[in-house]
């Protein structure tokens, strides 16, 4: 998944959807959410798409209390905004 997220901006707000539905639920297992926080990291990411992400780790910041998933979250995020910061006109 993160390799095809990485490649495609199209693929990346595609799987969006899919990803908030599996960080926020709670049958998810913390291992397999930090593994798939790091898809964020990689993610090739469109203003609306970085915003939904934004959007989806403040919720998981808001409902987690798991030290071990909510720093690789900020990590993956980080490195993300970092990554599109020229595409976010806010940054500016």
């Amino acid at each position: 998944m993160a390799a095809f997220a990485r490649l495609s901006s199209d693929f990346s707000t595609t799987i969006i959807g899919q990803l908030s539905e599996l960080l926020l639920s709670e049958q998810t297992t913390y291992d397999r959410k930090v593994l798939l926080a790091q898809v964020f990291a990689n993610m090739k990411a469109t203003i609306t798409t970085a915003k939904q992400v934004f959007s989806l780790t403040g919720r998981l910041l808001e409902c987690s209390t798991f030290n071990e998933l909510l720093c690789p979250l900020l990590d993956a995020t980080t490195i993300m905004a970092e990554a599109t910061r020229y595409a976010i006109p806010e940054q500016g």
